[in-house]
């Protein structure tokens, strides 16, 4: 299971020209781990990257390189015949599974006033905000 959280901060200057500079933090929490007992309580694990950009109103910046890789120690045994300790390593295995991750972000900058409305609203953009319909699919006789 990935659970991602959204970019913690961004912080802009005040000012109402282009291009946008800001000093962006994410913080990510990638993997979700559940725990040997019981319970299974999850344990989370978060990254953190921290940069200054400089994008123009509607642009994109990509972040990226956050790599990590997982290593997980996996025993498979038969019950109660894998305990016997000499003869038990005949009826398990030991297996380490390697997942490798890269986190990347894409982030859109866009400029808005103090009321939250769009400070450069064209009906372009709003068109391309819109999702891509799909095309209907005929019906076939049987």
């Amino acid at each position: 299971i990935n659970y991602g959280s959204p970019i913690f901060g961004i912080q802009p200057p005040a000012t109402s020209f282009n291009p946008i500079t800001g000093i962006t933090s994410l913080l990510s929490s990638p993997s979700v781990l559940l725990t040997q007992n019981v319970i299974n309580q999850p344990i989370f694990s978060t990254r953190k990257v921290t940069t200054s950009v400089s994008v123009y109103d509607g642009s994109t910046v990509v972040l990226g390189g956050l790599m990590r890789e997982d290593v997980q120690k996996i025993e498979d045994r038969t019950p109660i015949i894998g305990d016997i300790p000499i003869v038990g390593r005949l009826f398990r295995t030991n297996v380490d599974q390697h997942v490798k991750r890269n986190l990347v972000i894409f982030v859109t900058a866009r400029l808005v006033t103090p009321a939250g409305t769009p400070l450069n609203s064209t009906e372009d953009e709003e068109e391309l905000v819109q999702p891509p319909q799909l095309p209907e699919v005929p019906m076939y006789k049987k």
